[in-house]
């Protein structure tokens, strides 16, 4: 599911309802905007289902979606549900031709690259993973390039000027 514009009062997303399992699919580049008639708070995602244990979510993978009026959440059930989500970061640097470099919370380079002339880098990098009860956290990020260093907290997409 791709390239979507969803506006809604209630959660537009079931991933792997009662009609079945969800292996490997793929939800990006989605708008979803909460309606001005919404009454109640509520997570754009529902995963999984109590009524039928086999329905679970396996290695699905929220890429880069925008929300508006809300955001991004998943009320999952207990079951063993495997997902990452992603966010894009899009970078705007002073210094053209410099080296930057992205590393993780947990000290993982990201990303190395020289910065190209028109000084935009843009770069797609995981909030967190989820396997069941073990939740793996990436953000926040640390960009780094000469002496400037700026940490960045991934949670929507998002652009920094560096």
């Amino acid at each position: 599911m791709y390239n979507n514009r969803i506006t809604t009062n209630v959660t537009p997303i079931w991933v792997a309802g009662g009609y079945g399992i969800a292996i490997g699919t793929k939800l990006s580049n989605n708008t979803i905007i909460k309606a001005p008639n919404a009454t109640k708070d509520f997570k754009p995602v529902r995963m999984g289902s109590f009524s039928q244990k086999i329905c679970v979510a396996e290695n699905v993978e929220f890429r880069s979606n925008e929300f508006s009026g809300l955001e991004f959440g998943i009320d999952a059930t207990s079951q063993h549900h495997s997902y990452s989500v992603f966010w894009t970061l899009k970078i705007n640097a002073k210094d053209k031709g410099a080296e930057i470099k992205i590393v993780d919370k947990n000290g993982k380079e990201a990303m190395s690259r020289k910065v190209p002339e028109n000084g935009g880098l843009s770069i797609e990098l995981p909030e967190y993973t989820v396997d069941g009860d073990v939740k793996v956290i990436y953000s926040p990020y640390t960009i780094v390039t000469g002496d400037k260093k700026q940490v960045v907290e991934l949670k929507k997409n998002s652009t920094i000027e560096i």
